[in-house]
């Protein structure tokens, strides 16, 4: 299953990087600006239930598919509507309020397919619908040269999700409890707060510096799809086994997770040090010499790789330990706000990208001492410390030799 998991994340990562390289290129920066921040409403108001609803799913058995089906279809509901009531006074965020009420429904399927272990079908699955909305919304933008038209195609594109979901996914609406919503607040803090830095860096460079440089920190804050696909499936798999293992049986997966992101932590930073190398001619040629920027802060967000590879996070989830996670990220928060803003007046947008490395790393390494005091679980049980020193060692000195610093 954890292989048609990162397939169908690979499809889904892919696909929306092509379709905003579509966008590049037949509107201004300030436009892709624009959608840019209707995405970011909508993701932010989103990303964190969505998150909380799927990692519960998968670690524990306390409750019936229908629970969390419920859930989505009531939350998704409730939010976009929220936010169409909004755009009757800001009609920029008509879109952002008709994706919140479509695309989780993309969530209850994937759940649907995995609790079955259909992993042919969610291959399959993600080929024609990512293929679908990939060609229509391309298609659209060529022909129409119109966001409008573009928004229109894309919701029209989620609501044949939902028709097909309907048909497809048999669920049953159930009255939920409040040991339900109870056994979900910590974790839907958890994850408000750890993904909120992504959502914060896009506002305050939108605040600090306008749509245009948005646009342009953005495009170069996206990593490598292969590196957060490969993360996050083996987070969530780490969790699942962490929260069903006996105490004997831990460090047999501890060992397995050490192993697995010592493969991926060597051969990210050797792809990171490749794409550092060629990255400001090939975000010329991709996207215009408009998003020459964006290739600075790609380079720096490259250094993201080492610390997406040790999971103390998910280790902790996986023991149940939510509140301590929530605490670790409200101060990984609040370090990468205090940063972002003392680094951006002297470096400017790339002053966001450094504070957003620095918060993330701090974040890993204030996780891997709370789990060696708690549980004493010590790092060099899941993770190479000299293999992480190394790394960083590779990526900084590439960035200098580089940059010429």
């Amino acid at each position: 299953m954890l292989n048609s998991i990162q397939i169908y994340q690979f499809i889904r990562f892919t696909s929306t990087l092509f379709v905003f390289w579509v966008l590049s290129r037949l509107f201004s920066v300030e436009e892709v600006g624009i959608a840019e921040k209707t995405l970011l409403v909508a993701n932010l108001t989103t990303f964190f239930w969505l998150q909380a609803i799927q990692t519960h799913f998968l670690k524990k058995n306390l409750y019936s598919y229908n629970h969390y089906a419920t859930f989505i279809l009531i939350a998704s509901f409730c939010t976009g509507a929220g936010i169409l009531l909004y755009s009757l006074w800001n009609s920029n965020y008509v879109f952002s309020g008709l994706y919140v009420l479509f695309y989780p429904f993309g969530t209850l399927l994937e759940m649907y397919l995995i609790a079955q272990q259909k992993n042919k079908r969610l291959i399959q699955y993600s080929i024609w619908f990512y293929s679908i909305w990939l060609i229509s919304v391309s298609i659209t933008a060529y022909l129409s040269m119109s966001l409008q038209m573009v928004y229109g195609v894309w919701i029209g594109v989620l609501a044949f999700r939902v028709i097909f979901c309907a048909v497809y996914v048999p669920f049953k609406y159930v009255r939920l409890n409040k040991d339900f919503f109870h056994s979900l607040t910590w974790l839907m803090l958890t994850f408000l707060v750890a993904g909120s830095a992504e959502y914060t860096d896009g506002f305050l460079v939108d605040f600090l510096f306008g749509k245009e440089v948005l646009a342009q920190f953005r495009y170069g804050a996206r990593e490598i799809p292969v590196f957060i696909i490969l993360a996050n499936s083996l987070s969530l798999w780490i969790t699942q086994n962490i929260a069903h293992t006996t105490r004997e049986n831990i460090k047999e997966i501890l060992a397995l997770v050490k192993r697995k992101s010592t493969q991926y932590m060597i051969a990210g930073t050797g792809i990171s040090i490749l794409f550092m190398l060629v990255s400001t001619p090939a975000y010329r040629y991709v996207y215009g010499n408009a998003y020459t920027p964006s290739s600075v802060i790609f380079d720096i967000m490259l250094l993201l790789v080492v610390s997406r590879f040790i999971f103390s996070n998910s280790i902790l989830l996986g023991l149940g330990m939510d509140k301590i996670q929530f605490k670790v990220t409200c101060i990984e928060l609040a370090i990468n706000v205090i940063l972002s803003v003392v680094l951006a007046y002297f470096w400017g947008i790339y002053g966001v990208a450094v504070a957003t490395v620095i918060a993330y790393f701090f974040e890993k390494m204030l996780l891997a001492i709370y789990l060696y005091r708690i549980k004493h679980i010590q790092p060099s049980l899941y993770t190479s410390l000299s293999l992480v020193i190394l790394c960083y060692v590779l990526l900084l000195c590439t960035l200098a030799i580089k940059y010429g610093l």
